[in-house]
C-alpha cells in the first residue's frame, strides 16, 4: 500500500466516525427535547 492510499483511507474513517457523531447528537437533541 502506498502512503496516499492509507491516508484515503484513514480519510474515509474519519469522516464515516464524524458523520457517526453528529447523527448520536442529533438523536440525543430530539431526545431530550
Amino acid at each position: 500500500m502506498k502512503n496516499s492510499e492509507i491516508r484515503e483511507l484513514n480519510d474515509k474513517e474519519i469522516i464515516e466516525k464524524i458523520e457517526e457523531t453528529k447523527t448520536r447528537l442529533v438523536h440525543m437533541k430530539m431526545n431530550h427535547a
